[in-house]
């Protein structure tokens, strides 16, 4: 198995989340477009992707290990997203999405792929945060 076959199959199982939840997705960007404080989300994506861009040569030096502990990840918030979709509350569907992308990672390239992609954590945690106040506003 080659280098780019995890990163295949990552890209694959991001698209098909990308698909499963376009819904959920949808609504974080619709948040994005009609809420001013939260217009830099259309920053957030392109600004994550050339930070991991950054860190491929670090990449490319680490074990990318499938992980059952990311599967774990993974299975916790799809069902957590199935709770939060069939309570209508949104905030949650939104958080369970957003996490579902490290954790994928997790899943698919291992914990020390993940390690690597973590030092980049600080805009997932701002993005994490920003969803947190998404909830507060949409239960007001």
């Amino acid at each position: 198995m080659t280098r780019r076959t995890p990163a295949i199959v990552l890209l694959a199982a991001l698209a098909v989340a990308g698909a499963a939840y376009a819904a959920s997705y949808a609504s974080i960007v619709e948040l994005w477009n009609t809420n001013a404080s939260f217009s830099h989300g259309f920053l957030i994506v392109p600004i994550c992707l050339w930070l991991a861009w950054r860190k491929r040569a670090e990449l490319s030096c680490v074990p990318w290990q499938a992980s059952w502990a990311g599967v774990v990840v993974v299975a916790g918030l799809v069902a957590l997203w199935v709770v939060a979709r069939g309570a209508g509350v949104r905030g949650v569907e939104d958080f369970a999405v957003v996490a579902l992308v490290p954790g994928l990672v997790l899943a698919l390239m291992g914990p020390a792929a993940t390690r690597v992609l973590a030092g980049e954590r600080g805009l997932i945690d701002m993005a994490m945060a920003r969803v947190a106040a998404a909830w507060a506003e949409r239960l007001a």
